[in-house]
């Protein structure tokens, strides 16, 4: 999408500077980038576009249910990312079950 506004960055770039980011300061940051305030859907197309390249390509990490069941200790999902985001991508890989009250989210 950054592209899409003439905007070109190494993956390695793209994620030091949008990795761990809230979407208010991503926007910012895309401003910065740009110019001027980036186009003011951008954050619903963002999450559109990510949705459906999820859909197609997420999967949970190899092990990682055998690697809960193992865990003697409480565990738990903290994340930047929206709650939306979070239960979509744990309920997309069948995780969702793990994590009963103990989903994090900015």
């Amino acid at each position: 999408m950054l592209a899409e506004l003439g905007v070109r960055l190494s993956l390695e770039e793209a994620f030091d500077r949008f990795i761990g980011a809230s979407e208010p300061k991503t926007l910012k940051i895309i401003a910065g980038l740009i110019g001027h305030e980036p186009p003011s859907d951008m954050a619903a197309q963002f999450a559109e576009r990510s949705q459906a390249a999820f859909l197609k390509t997420l999967t949970a990490v190899p092990g990682v249910e055998e690697v809960l069941s193992a865990l003697a200790q409480p565990y738990c999902v903290a994340s930047n990312g929206s709650r939306k985001k979070v239960n979509f991508t744990l309920e997309h890989t069948g995780l969702i079950d793990r994590f009963p009250d103990r989903i994090f989210s900015a």
